[in-house]
């Protein structure tokens, strides 16, 4: 289900009583939606989808944030101290979802939970979180049979079909292109954007034997770091400006995550590289006048399971866990601008952008335990940078 165009609210819908909004609500089960004010919800919540951890149910970052101590235990000290890094994070991002749940939907949110009724409150949670995840599933569906046109030119090197067209496809026909089965690791294109970056030299010295190494794990190539978070995939990086040794060069300024974005936020025709686009990207109609940094990271996400193997979206890939990387990608750009200079040029870039224009064996993925993790490599950047403003 999805609603094109939120109704404008009007004086009547907006002074009604609060029981028929409460009644619509309890009432729903996944019908057309008839009621305006339920239309003007389910719409925000689709646009939240993109602002919040995928991962995570709105009802349970409503119980992080707001779940007191003796109630819902989530926030007790003994609690909070076993957790790890990620998890810390993880609960800190909830805090932040919630909000801008009640940002975004403020009269709803106090509306709903001013009536103190645990059947209302449960409505409400259930009719946003299934707004929020036919969101997610029309990105995902509409990406899929665009996304390798996305793909800049020069990483389609391969052969050319019978009519002399440039395929990407290696050994199966140009209408695999719908068939999910054929990319990932399975074709050299997708295998090199889903390479990890520091293994990049590795993949264009012999890619078939790279490939087999890191999936069979067989070598020394390993798609997660010591802390069991994914190594960063190339395409998040634009390749002109990496440098050995430093993990956020060119980092999140990759061609196909920015036509991915645009694609989802701005306007497919953009996306396409056509000047005219025939409407208001959701980024506009949302007047998000600076781009919010979840958004990036949730069109990685995108990308990621877009030119995957992945027959439908899902928290891990091959036992590489998805989550994971939102977490450490939200954590390092989530610093308030000003407090690290790479973070505000990365989002002043992204905001120029956008105004321009597992059980089983091969599941079980190893971890690179002799070097630095993604997040203590961060770390260590971020304190030489701050170090020389000093």
């Amino acid at each position: 289900m999805s609603v094109s165009n939120p109704p404008q609210q009007t004086e009547g819908n907006a002074q009604r009583p609060r029981h028929m909004f409460i009644d619509a609500l309890k009432a729903y089960s996944g019908g057309p939606l008839k009621d305006a004010t339920l239309k003007q919800l389910w719409y925000k919540a689709r646009w939240l989808s993109r602002l919040m951890n995928p991962f995570k149910g709105v009802e349970e970052c409503f119980m992080v944030a707001e779940g007191s101590e003796e109630g819902l235990h989530l926030q007790a000290e003994q609690v909070i101290n076993r957790l790890s890094r990620h998890e810390r994070a993880v609960r800190q991002q909830q805090k932040v979802d919630w909000n801008k749940v009640k940002s975004h939907i403020p009269n709803t949110v106090d509306e709903v939970m001013g009536t103190e009724a645990e059947t209302m409150t449960l409505a409400f949670f259930k009719f946003l979180q299934a707004g929020i995840n036919s969101s997610r599933g029309d990105d995902t569906k509409d990406l899929k049979p665009v996304i390798l046109d996305l793909i800049p030119q020069r990483y389609l090197s391969g052969p050319t079909n019978e009519h002399g067209e440039k395929c990407i496809w290696n050994s199966v026909s140009t209408s695999a292109k719908n068939e999910k089965g054929a990319r990932g690791f399975t074709n050299k294109v997708t295998a090199c954007l889903l390479c990890p970056i520091d293994y990049l030299q590795a993949f264009d010295a012999n890619p078939t034997e790279f490939v087999f190494s890191l999936v069979a794990q067989n070598g020394s190539f390993s798609r997660l770091d010591r802390e069991g978070v994914p190594k960063f995939p190339s395409f998040m990086y634009n390749e002109d400006m990496i440098e050995p040794g430093k993990l956020t060069n060119g980092l999140f300024r990759g061609p196909l995550l920015v036509a991915v974005y645009m694609f989802i936020f701005v306007s497919k025709r953009v996306a396409k590289g056509e000047k005219k686009r025939a409407r208001k990207g959701i980024a506009e109609t949302h007047q998000m006048e600076n781009v919010d940094p979840a958004t990036i990271c949730y069109a990685v996400l995108q990308t990621w399971v877009g030119i995957s193997d992945m027959s439908e979206w899902s928290k891990t890939d091959r036992g590489v866990d998805l989550s994971m990387l939102y977490t450490a990608l939200r954590q390092l750009l989530g610093l308030e601008r000003g407090r690290d200079p790479w973070v505000d040029v990365t989002l002043d870039w992204w905001d120029s952008q956008v105004k321009t224009g597992g059980t089983s064996t091969q599941d079980r993925v190893t971890r690179d335990t002799e070097a630095p993790s993604v997040l203590e490599t961060l770390e260590i950047e971020r304190r030489q940078r701050m170090a020389t403003l000093s």
